[in-house]
Formats: C-alpha cells, structure tokens, sequence
C-alpha cells in the first residue's frame, strides 16, 4: 500500500519499529500466515501467554531475511522489511487499519508480562506518540534542506540524520522534564540551533576533571566574561537553566552572555561558530528524554573522559582518531541524579585536522539513510554504487577497515568502543573518496575490562565506582562490542544497502576472521561473535521497568550467522 501523506510517513515510522520490537521481544508471537501468498506474506502476531483471537498482521518484503521453524519467524524482524498498513483483528471481527503506535500498544496491553503498570502503559503510549509527532516535524525540516556532499561541512551530515534510532521505537521522541520546559515539535528547528548560556558556581560545588579552566578560558576570553579564582564558569543550554537553578540554588548566571550554537545529531552535543576559534565542541546536559533516556550527563561519564582519551592515545591505530574529551565538569553532589543536570565535557573539533589532511567527515550513521523521495542511500550516492557488485566492493572495503580499527582495542586491552552509526565518523579523502580511516567520539558507552587493564597498569581510580563503564565481566564488553558494532552499526548499513539477503553476512564473517584471527585471543572473540546465538536488547521491556543502564536481553539467533 502506498504512503498518501506526510503524517502517514510519520506514523508508520514508528509504528513498523513498535510492531518489529513486539516481535523480537517476544510481547507477540510472530509467525507467518499460513493463507497468505508467497509474494503476499504475512506476519501475524498473537498473545504469547493465552489465546484471545487478537492478532496483529503486517506485509512483509519479498526480500526480507527470515528464519521459520515450524510457522514461527525465530529470526529478527527488521522494521525496514514491513509494508504497511498494520492491521488489527479481534475475534469473529474483520481485519481493520491502524496507523497510530500508540493504539497498537494499547492493543496488546493484555499481551504484557505481570507487573507492568498501568501507568507504565500509559506512559510508553505517550512518548510513542511523541515519536510520531516529531517524526512529521523531522520530515517537514528534511524537505527544507540541502543535500550533503563531501564539501559540506560536518554539521550539515549530523543534521540529514532525519529518522533517528533505525530500531527503536521511540527513534524520535523527544520529552522534557520539569522544570525544563515543554518542548512542543516546533520546537526542534530552534532546538538544532540552541543558545547557549553561562553560570557561575563556587568550585566546592562541582567535580572537575582534567584542565577544564584552562581549556575553556579562551572561550570565555573571547566572550569577555571575567576570570574568578573562587568560582568556576561552565556553559549550559538556556534551555536546561530552569533545572541548573533547581538543583544548584548557588548558581549564578552570567547575564551578559548568550551565544547560538549548531546541535549535532545527539542534540545535547554542539558546534559552535568558526569564527569563536575554540577547538572543541561541548557536550552540554539536557533534561530531556531523547529516544529512551534522560539526555544529562553523569559525573562518570565527565569524569571518564580524560581518563580515556589518555588511554586510547596510547594505544588505537593510527588511522582511527578519536574526538579528545580533555576536560568535564559536573555538579559536586552525592546524589549523581542531581549532581547530572549540570554538566559539560570539552570535546575535540577535528574538522581542521581533517581539513589540513584532505578528508572530509561524515557521520557513519548518515551514510546508511535515504533523502526523501529517493530510494538510494547517502553511500550509493557519495560512492556513485550503481550495481549489486559495486556496493558489495564498497561494503567490504568499509567494514575491513572499520572492523581492523575498532576491535585492536578490544582484542588488546579488552576495551569495548560502543561504535554503532552515530558515534563511528567515516574520514574520506575529499579528491578521491576512498576512505582513510574512522574516527571515534562519546565515550559514556564504552565498557572496560578492569583486569585486563590493570595488567597493563592503567590507572582507573579517578572514575566514580558503581558506574556502568568498569567492569570485571568480559562477556559484557564483548555483548556491548556485538550489539554496537555488529547489530546495530553493521546489521543497519547492510540492510539498508540492500545485502542481507545478497551474502552481506558471509562478507561480514570474512572481514571478521581477517580483523581477529592473527591472535589467540582475538579467536576468541571471533568464536564468541559468531555463536549460534547472540544478546538482543529488550528496549520495550526495559522501558517499561524504567531500566536504561541496567539491559535487558534475551538470547536471539545470531544474526552474524545468516547465509
């Protein structure tokens, strides 16, 4: 069925992400329809826990990747395969249309384990409509824009990421939290241009990490706010000013200041203009939940940063670059939920370096979407892939690269990089398009294995401990590494250039083997990678607990192992 209109866009969005989740979680029992067509098929979700004659269809592509066993699809369902529309039927009623995610949740609210509160429901039902609404305002921006080229600069490829998350069904929700105020879809034009302000608080209240006075003084210089050897200057969101004064009641706000920054695609990271000459980029708290989670930052994470730029200067390929994080300042609290809402990591601009070396930078997780009304991606594009074989030649350069990049730490110091699509930059070089190399940013996500490290005499004592980044398990850094790397960054682009059912898998496998297989324990992990079954994120299930740092999983056919 065709799409007739930009809201209907919108809403299937988000409603082919809800309706593959509730599939790959298991919230329904997928299977295939036995009275369907084989150019027709049908996926029919029913209750999982009793039968009630509810059931949920939806068209299939001819194309998609699945794995039946005995009418059940055990494979993941992928929301790009599913055509609309979505159809609900109860029993002994026909079939009928619905578009809306959040009716369809409402739908299955039977279907739901014990213990899910109504409010829980009701509050998933919220933020899914949220999604949808800001999807349409997404849309209405995209067709307003230009499309990107190797000339363009950075931020334009962190603004033509225009769909969000490719799975998660809140990929464009977008909620703050009092007393930050409401933010409404008209809202996000101004949101991607966000100003910028400064408060001032004695340095008892606040946990620095690395030279943050220094590094930040030119800016401030420049601004001309005045130096104070009793009070520190940090920068924060106008936006996020209400939540700075609820929490920190000796903040003071430097009322001569403000200045417009350019967000990148993570909203709560910006650019600021050139002509400011400040080498980094600011990583700001923002008290509103973007996809699944509150967007400020923790004094773990402000606190890791310096501590990993260090490490991984010290041992990353050459060709993989990281964005520095060299300094972050949080709130001095005890209660780490307070001490978050006012935050700032100084992060490394690497445009100039790039630009000095006849690169351009481009966002991985930009190469793999689609301009509007065009069924080619950025990648086919940028690259010129016109044929099934220039694409599969493209794809294996990229991933030989970025896997040869990515895992050495991992391999080596048992340092997992969380390198899905919006954390991994693609370097090219601007004369011939090949590419360079990689540079990786935002390290909150990362996962370290504590025993490894300390073989090697790496100091870990400046991390606030019970955070999520240290840890003693090593499977857990490797699930972080499988989910990122190969679930999520490589499982997207591959589907999205069309190769999941082209022998892209086969190609990921080789690339792999050739990444690991020169070190025993790299074996290892290219054993583990590819077992029969893999961890697969309960995004849906943890919302409903309100879990976000804590997963949960369940174990899934390994997708690394399709044909």
């Amino acid at each position: 069925m065709l799409i007739k209109s930009e809201r209907q866009l919108a809403l299937f969005e988000t409603t082919r992400r809800l309706v593959a989740q509730i599939a790959n979680e298991e919230l329904g029992t997928p299977t295939l329809d036995p009275s369907a067509t084989a150019s027709q098929g049908h996926m029919v979700l029913s209750n999982p826990l009793s039968v009630d004659g509810k059931k949920i269809k939806c068209r299939i592509r001819d194309a998609a990747f699945l794995d039946v066993a005995e009418g059940k699809i055990i494979s993941i369902v992928r929301p790009g395969d599913l055509i609309p529309p979505v159809l609900l039927q109860t029993e002994n009623t026909e079939s009928v249309e619905e578009w809306d995610p959040g009716n369809i949740f409402r739908f299955i609210g039977d279907w739901l384990p014990g213990g899910i509160t109504q409010h829980a429901q009701e509050t998933l039902i919220e933020e899914l409509q949220n999604s949808v609404a800001n999807q349409e305002k997404w849309l209405e921006i995209a067709r307003k824009s230009p499309t990107p080229s190797l000339d363009s600069p950075f931020i334009a490829w962190e603004r033509s990421i225009y769909f969000g998350h490719p799975t998660h069904p809140l990929h464009r929700t977008c909620l703050s939290q009092p007393p930050v105020i409401l933010v409404h879809p008209d809202d996000l034009l101004d949101m991607t241009a966000p100003l910028i302000c400064f408060v001032t608080l004695p340095r008892s209240k606040l946990r620095v990490s690395g030279p943050f006075d220094k590094a930040i003084q030119p800016l401030l210089d420049k601004l001309g706010i005045p130096r104070s050897a009793e009070r520190c200057t940090v920068p924060c969101f106008v936006r996020q000013l209400p939540s700075v004064l609820l929490h920190f009641p000796d903040a003071v706000q430097v009322k001569s200041v403000q200045l417009r920054a350019q967000a990148q695609a993570s909203m709560r990271t910006v650019s600021l203009e050139p002509e400011l000459g400040f080498p980094y980029h600011l990583k700001l708290s923002l008290a509103c939940q973007i996809t699944s989670s509150l967007r400020t930052i923790t004094p773990w994470t402000t606190a890791l940063g310096p501590v990993l730029t260090n490490i991984l200067k010290s041992v990353l390929p050459p060709d993989l670059w990281i964005f520095d994080e060299v300094a972050g300042v949080s709130g001095g609290q005890d209660n780490f939920d307070e001490a978050r809402h006012l935050s700032c990591i100084l992060r490394h601009d690497l445009q100039d370096r790039a630009r000095e070396n006849g690169e351009a930078l481009v966002v991985a997780a930009a190469l793999f979407e689609r301009p509007i009304d065009d069924h080619r991606t950025y990648a086919e594009i940028l690259f010129g892939l016109r044929s099934l074989e220039e694409i599969r030649t493209w794809f294996r350069r990229y991933i030989s690269i970025l896997f040869q990049l990515i895992l050495s730490p991992l391999v080596h110091y048992g340092i997992g990089l969380e390198a899905h699509g919006q954390n991994v930059v693609v370097r090219v070089c601007s004369r011939t398009k090949n590419i360079k190399g990689f540079a990786f940013r935002d390290f909150g996500g990362t996962r370290l294995h504590k025993p490894t490290l300390q073989t090697m005499h790496y100091d870990l004592s400046s991390i606030p401990s019970n955070g999520a980044t240290i840890t003693h398990d090593l499977k857990a850094v490797w699930n972080k590494v499988h989910h990122s790397l190969l679930q999520s960054h490589v499982g997207h682009s591959l589907h999205a250039l069309g190769l999941e059912t082209e022998a892209g898998w086969e190609i990921v496998r080789e690339e792999l083997s050739k990444a690991l297989c020169s070190h025993a324990r790299g074996r290892t992990i290219r054993d583990y990678f590819l077992r029969e079954t893999m961890t697969f994120k309960c995004f849906i299930r943890m919302k409903l607990a309100s879990k976000y740092r804590d997963y949960l999983e369940r174990d899934v056919p390994n997708v690394a192992l399709r044909p």
